[in-house]
């Protein structure tokens, strides 16, 4: 076997197996004197790199911010949102023949103090429910109290499907109660059967310590959507204001039966159609 050699003998005399030209050539050279040369140059490209990089972020917030909405509806048509106005039920008609969309606005903010509502939905208002399109879908915003007793009188002419609670802008504080932080939104239709309406999406919310979402896929995370989680029938996402035409919900509602057969959303403020008396 060959001798074993030092590591000082083989630093020593790897050289000479480089060519004697080479060898002489990276002697004499350095890469100093062009990293000088061309530093300038470097630190443009490379102030220029971390400029580009912050517009694109901050143009890219600006987009989000720009395009962010509360919801987001599959295969939707949105529905064209109109106001009816009239003086009492008696004069509420249909002006189509077509099925549409109905939210009545009624009272949301009335303090009852053991007061029940006596003249919640009149004759007027059913008998007009049954001349609307067998398709049509009719909703009502309305204070949870009243919510029931428009349940108990219109479930034997129209079909009820659902009971919202959106949350609102501002609580009703009273002394000895829980606050009063939500409305209830309703929704009857003509049909039997499911409630027809289109698969929406509403933005995730997120864990404050540990920055996941609440939502919690267990081990379905394929079916994990990068938008959002499936809207409830409890909205937090938006709110109810009464001093304001209730525009997130009609904007929600014109997506949500953004299908056919329908082409409108009719909304209707009736809140000072309603009778109160303490009688039971």
């Amino acid at each position: 076997m060959p001798n074993p050699k030092t590591v000082e003998e083989l630093q020593e005399k790897a050289a000479i197996y480089w060519p004697s030209e080479i060898a002489k050539q990276e002697k004499n050279s350095s890469i100093i004197p062009l990293l000088l040369k061309t530093q300038d140059s470097f630190t443009t490209v490379t102030v220029l790199s971390i400029l580009a990089t912050t517009i694109l972020d901050v143009l890219h917030k600006l987009w989000k911010e720009t395009m962010k909405v509360a919801h987001r509806s599959e295969n939707c048509k949105s529905l064209d949102i109109s106001t009816r106005t009239f003086a009492d039920f008696q004069k509420l008609s249909s002006k189509s023949s077509r099925p549409d969309v109905w939210l009545f606005h009624l009272a949301t903010e009335i303090d009852f103090d053991d007061e029940i509502p006596v003249e919640t939905l009149n004759q007027g208002f059913t008998d007009f429910l049954e001349k609307l399109p067998e398709e049509s879908t009719i909703c009502f915003l309305v204070n949870p109290r009243i919510a029931c007793y428009v349940v108990e009188k219109l479930q034997s002419r129209v079909n009820f499907k659902l009971w919202i609670a959106v949350k609102r802008e501002k609580n009703i504080l009273r002394s000895d109660a829980l606050p009063d932080d939500h409305i209830a939104l309703l929704v009857f239709t003509h049909y039997k059967g499911s409630l027809r309406h289109n698969k929406t999406q509403i933005e995730y919310t997120y864990c404050p310590a540990c920055g996941k979402t609440t939502k919690d896929y267990g081990g379905k995370k394929h079916i994990y959507s990068p938008y959002g989680t499936l809207m409830s029938d409890i909205w937090r996402d938006i709110s109810y204001d009464n001093d304001a035409v209730p525009r997130a919900i009609l904007d929600r509602l014109k997506d949500l039966f953004g299908h056919e057969p329908y082409r409108e959303l009719i909304y209707c403020d009736v809140r000072n159609f309603l009778t109160c008396s303490n009688k039971r």
